[in-house]
This record gives C-alpha cells, sequence and structure tokens, in this order.
C-alpha cells in the first residue's frame, strides 16, 4: 500500500481547530481494551503505557467525521513522519494468530513477574514495570518491554475502519490508576516542554468543515495561519 500523502486529525469545533493550531496537538488517553485477552490475569490497577496518544487517520470518510468531529486538519506526512506516527495494528482476539500472541504476553508477563518478585516485591518502582515498558527494561524484563512498545500501536479489530496513525507520548512519567486524571496527567506531566507538537502552516495542508462553516472557521485562525486553505464537504 502506497503511503498517504497527508493525515487527519478530526474534532468537534472551529473552536478546537484554532485552539490545536495556536498551542499544539496534545497528547490524550485512550484505552486499547486489549490487555484483558492478552493477559487475562494482568493484575495492575492501570492499562499499560497509559501515557496518552495523538490519534491521526489516512481516511477522511464521513462516519470517521461523524464519530469524532466534523471539523478536521490535514497535516503532511511529513510532519506525521518526523513525530514517528506509526500505523495501528488492529488484532482480533477470536483468531489462531491472536493465541500466538497472547502466549507471547503470557510468556513475557510471567517473567517480568518473577523479576519485580526476586528482590523487594512491594517496592513501589519495582511494580511500575506491570505498565510501565522502561521500568521494566530496567529490571531486565526485556521481552515485556519489547511487547509493550508493540501493545502501543495496537487496538481491537472492532475500531479497524479508523485507519488510525498514532503518536505515542514519549515521556512515560505516569503516577496512579486507571482514572482519567491520572491518565491526563500522565500525557503531559511536565507541560509545554514535553508535548513538542506544535504545528506550523507548513505542517497544514489544508482544514476541513462543514458546508457553511468556512467563514467562521477562519475568523478563528491564528495570523499566522490565516492563508491555509479551507475546505468544505
Amino acid at each position: 500500500m502506497p503511503a498517504p500523502d497527508r493525515l487527519f486529525h478530526f474534532t468537534r469545533s472551529a473552536k478546537d481547530v484554532a485552539s490545536i493550531l495556536a498551542t499544539r496537538l496534545e497528547y490524550v488517553h485512550r484505552t486499547r481494551g486489549l490487555i484483558e485477552y492478552l493477559v487475562p490475569n494482568y493484575s495492575a490497577d492501570r492499562e499499560p503505557q497509559a501515557f496518552g496518544a495523538i490519534s491521526l487517520t489516512d481516511s477522511d470518510d464521513d462516519g470517521l467525521r461523524t464519530q469524532f468531529g466534523p471539523f478536521g486538519i490535514a497535516v503532511t506526512f511529513t510532519w506525521a513522519l518526523s513525530k514517528r506516527a506509526i500505523p495501528v495494528r488492529y488484532v482480533d482476539p477470536r483468531t489462531s494468530l491472536f493465541d500466538i500472541l497472547r502466549e507471547d504476553f503470557r510468556l513475557a508477563y510471567a517473567d517480568m513477574e518473577a523479576k519485580v518478585a526476586a528482590k523487594y516485591p512491594d517496592d513501589t518502582f519495582r511494580r511500575w514495570a506491570y505498565w510501565n515498558r522502561n521500568v521494566a527494561g530496567i529490571l531486565g524484563a526485556c521481552e515485556w518491554d519489547r511487547l509493550l512498545h508493540a501493545f502501543e500501536y495496537m487496538e481491537h479489530w472492532d475500531h479497524r475502519a479508523e485507519r488510525e496513525w498514532r503518536i505515542v507520548n514519549p515521556n512515560p512519567m505516569a503516577i496512579g490508576g486507571r482514572s482519567e486524571d491520572a491518565a491526563k496527567r500522565a500525557a503531559n506531566p511536565w507541560g509545554w516542554f514535553t508535548n513538542p507538537n506544535k504545528l506550523t502552516p507548513a505542517d497544514v495542508q489544508y482544514l476541513i468543515t462543514p458546508s457553511g462553516a468556512a467563514t467562521g472557521l477562519r475568523a478563528r485562525l491564528p495570523r499566522d495561519f490565516a492563508a491555509v486553505e479551507i475546505r468544505e464537504y
């Protein structure tokens, strides 16, 4: 399949588009809903690698605009690659291939648990290895580290129509449980300086609005983006 020349980020309002262009694309937490299939005995109180991501798609299908919002930003593929956007792997728990993947996760999880328990098993930092691949790597659970990296780019097969490309947060500085508030803090723990996802006009091919909304969007755009093309549908 040839590489796309643009990727899309959809949002709910013209205000959202203007805010993104004025500041940056934010890392947002989204539960993958897969760990319970891959590791049925998973015992941590949060999903692995829940540090937030930026979701893009190579499709501007009407269904995606209905699901995620009627306004969109078409970013260049060059910009997306510079931020290490990777296409999501959609996996189906009902297939025999998933059984092989599950076994890989089972073995790596058991190895990680043994390494956590080998010394100071109640130490909080060591227990972060369950859901933080960096800590797993420090403890020598290299296979769990590797699989959690792959897990960052996985999604349930039921979401395959989204055709997502994902930019994951490289800053694994999260503390806490599964709550949405904790996930938001994890997505950008140190604020502006750890979220370098600011777009420039050169990074934006065009903007997308519903029919009749282009004038309102144009009025909200930051000055630097005043000349960016707006396409109505």
